[in-house]
């Protein structure tokens, strides 16, 4: 921003005009200024410092997400490394599981780019498009090792971003993906309607923050789009997790005996309480645990695909259509779903107990002795809680409420079955 300095100043104070220069160079008399020596202290009072010296990370809006069939590099570094991996596994005939899809990005940066580039008429004529289309490409770190979901980022989400040429602000390069703030249309049609899967059979694809790719997600419903999946705080370090999102996160746990997933902070109560129901009733307790946002997505469209179904009662557990009811297809009762990105299995909080696996006398039924019992006792002994009503295979760790902010389990039993029964004993 400009300082006013009056003419004045410039000829008696800065002494503009002056040849004289001390013979060492050396003087604190203004008078012996050359005039470019005033004219660049004249420079230095007038404008402020650059508030940009020094920064080395800038936030940017992603505008557009471009495929291309090979991987954009800004460094030399990163190409080299890319040959040599590729080299590596041609020798060693390794399989290649990635394809040959990568993709550029459009990155508005408003710190940096004086354009109002999201204006809805430009004075120029240019479309929403042109514009975005004079925005330089910028690369994903890392993407050469990535697959094409986590290279696929919506376009609407925040990035940073971080410059190979820091000078000239040329090879722009994303370091870390954000939430997505908002939608991009073109002519009316939202960017993220023109991708497509990578086969020649694939249907389209919605496309959420972080960079993750949701197949089966028609876009069309009210939780489309990670539009209620929920964020929390893990306790421990502080970072952000999101719904469904744990399994690149070093949070999970996988218990090869029972096949049950969990965060891997209530590793220790489950072993226990496996090992509790192994003595009591000769079996093994199995079940699964931890589902990705992808899988509850799939859960809930089984339901949608049954909403038109007669007696369904979807009216009261959302909106028509969108998989809140309880009958899949063939009009058979599945049961309910969570909104995709709030299920308690996002967070490997929950475990839903295979019963006939688990050798549940009656099969699937809720008042089968093993039912009872663990109702009884995982509460208090083991931290497990069936807190879900109409659920009889459903357990909630209770620790979660102690190692991640934001969200919580029900800690209250939804049946008292088995709880006073002074017959059932802990071994």
């Amino acid at each position: 921003m400009a300082n006013n300095i009056s003419l004045e100043e410039i000829l008696n104070t800065y002494g503009s005009l002056n040849d004289l220069r001390a013979a060492d160079g050396l003087s604190g008399d203004r008078r012996t200024l050359t005039t470019t020596d005033a004219l660049s202290a004249i420079l230095e009072k007038a404008y402020t410092a650059d508030s940009l010296a020094g920064k080395t990370f800038f936030s940017g809006i992603v505008m557009a997400t471009l495929p291309t069939g090979a991987p954009v590099f800004t460094s030399t570094r990163d190409n080299l490394e890319y040959l040599s991996r590729i080299k590596t596994q041609t020798n060693t005939s390794a399989p290649n599981q990635k394809s040959n899809l990568f993709f550029v990005y459009k990155v508005f940066v408003p710190e940096i780019d004086p354009r109002n580039i999201l204006e809805e008429k430009s004075p120029n004529c240019m479309t929403l498009a042109q514009r975005i289309n004079t925005l330089p490409d910028a690369v994903l770190a890392g993407a050469a090792k990535q697959s094409e979901a986590l290279q696929a980022i919506q376009p609407g989400t925040l990035v940073d971003i971080t410059f190979a040429n820091e000078e000239r602000f040329l090879n722009p390069k994303i370091v870390r993906v954000g939430p997505k703030l908002f939608d991009i249309n073109l002519g009316g049609t939202s960017i993220k309607s023109k991708f497509t899967g990578l086969g020649p059979n694939s249907k389209p694809v919605v496309m959420g923050p972080r960079g993750t790719v949701s197949p089966n997600d028609p876009g069309t419903f009210s939780w489309s789009n990670r539009d209620k999946q929920k964020t929390a705080i893990y306790i421990p370090t502080g970072d952000p997790i999101y719904n469904g999102e744990l399994e690149r996160t070093g949070l999970l746990y996988t218990d090869p005996v029972s096949g049950a997933q969990l965060i891997k902070d209530a590793k220790d109560d489950w072993l226990k309480l496996t090992a509790a129901y192994k003595r009591k009733f000769g079996k093994q307790l199995k079940g699964s645990g931890y589902r990705t946002y992808d899988s509850q997505v799939n859960v809930r469209m089984i339901r949608q695909a049954g909403d038109e179904c007669s007696g369904n009662k979807y009216q009261t557990r959302g909106i028509r259509g969108e998989g809140a009811g309880q009958m899949n297809a063939n009009c058979k009762d599945v049961g309910w779903a969570a909104i995709p990105g709030t299920s308690n299995h996002g967070w490997g909080s929950a475990v839903d107990i295979d019963r006939a696996g688990s050798g549940w006398t009656g099969g699937r039924k809720g008042n089968s002795p093993e039912f009872r019992w663990l109702n009884k006792f995982a509460p208090s002994e083991f931290n497990f809680n069936f807190g879900v009503e109409g659920e009889h295979w459903h357990l909630d760790w209770l620790g979660f409420n102690n190692v991640v902010d934001g969200v919580k389990v029900s800690t209250v039993r939804w049946t008292q079955a088995g709880v006073n029964d002074t017959s059932i004993v802990l071994v």
